[in-house]
């Protein structure tokens, strides 16, 4: 019987050593996939920083080239500036910025366990 209940315990023990492996593991696979996922969040808003600063700059130029036109043409340019501007939407980088979940956020945290 003693042997049954030694035997038992370390069964038990084996359990919780293979328990607590496990769900370290399982910690570390959601760290990993977080840090994978934040990361392509932040490359994906860099990209659309890029993005609407060409095409910022775009139209700044097409503003300072229509500074030379006529009156008529560049109010026809103007207009057609807004249309464009207004289709394309914002390019506000600060509020995809501040849209970004970092790894600690998450996975509930502020930080993430090293």
């Amino acid at each position: 019987m003693e042997k049954a209940r030694v035997e038992a315990e370390e069964r038990r023990r084996q359990w919780e050593i293979q328990k607590a492996i496990q769900e370290q593991e399982e910690r570390e696979r959601r760290e990993k996939e977080a840090y994978k996922e934040s990361r392509e969040q932040l490359l994906a808003i860099v990209d659309r920083w890029a993005l609407a600063r060409r095409i910022e700059d775009f139209f700044q130029d097409l503003e300072r080239r229509a500074a030379g036109l006529e009156d008529a043409e560049q109010a026809a340019l103007a207009a057609r500036l807004q249309e464009a501007r207004e289709m394309l939407g914002t390019m506000d980088a600060l509020r995809h910025f501040s849209a970004w979940r970092s790894p600690g956020e998450r996975l509930g945290h502020s930080e993430v366990e090293e």
